[in-house]
């Protein structure tokens, strides 16, 4: 009987990043991977998970003074960009008495029309609170990086595969499509 994978809970998912940046954790499914080095169809396997979980390390932007500010770059090397979508909400422990950690969303911009909205992330985070106790300073910058297929792009036809073929197969088999109006089932034999 095959197991089935069941996906871990935002507690589960910031416990497991405290165990990777203090150097104690069992990797499991989660891949370290820069998530903005990539598109994320090039991160992906296809397989039966619907959300790939990777421990990324955000990299800070660059101001005009070539300082390191405390906003991150988003930007893929592909020329897309994970637009931050809300300012995250809180993570609690077990216990639901401490704020341990953060979730945020981000969606995938692209010029490519095939990749433009396709993908979401959601990015989860430790509390500066939680990081300060741990006195590991090279930390802060760790996340885990769950992504996703969006599934309202494929209701869109926001798609490699959603083309004008397939909209006019679409149409041409609903117009060939007979059906009755409803009520109508009976009308026929009357008469």
């Amino acid at each position: 009987m095959e197991k089935r994978f069941t996906p871990p809970s935002d507690c589960e998912l910031a416990m497991r990043l405290v165990k990777f940046v203090t150097g104690k954790q069992n990797a499991g499914f989660i891949g370290l991977a820069d998530v903005y080095d990539k598109v994320p169809c090039e991160l992906i396997r296809e397989n039966s998970m619907k959300t790939h979980y990777f421990f990324t390390e955000l990299k800070k932007k660059k101001t005009r003074e070539k300082e390191y500010s405390n906003r991150f770059n988003r930007v893929t090397k592909s020329g897309g960009i994970w637009i931050q979508q809300d300012t995250g909400k809180p993570i609690l422990d077990e216990d639901e008495k401490l704020i341990i950690g953060y979730k945020r969303s981000l969606k995938f911009k692209h010029d490519d029309p095939s990749l433009n909205g396709k993908w979401m992330m959601k990015e989860y985070y430790l509390a500066e609170s939680l990081l300060r106790q741990l006195k590991y300073k090279e930390t802060k910058d760790f996340v885990i990086s769950a992504i996703k297929k969006n599934p309202k792009s494929v209701i869109k036809g926001n798609t490699v595969s959603a083309d004008a073929v397939e909209y006019k197969r679409f149409i041409d088999s609903v117009l060939q499509y007979e059906t009755q109006e409803p009520g109508m089932e009976n009308q026929e034999n009357l008469g």
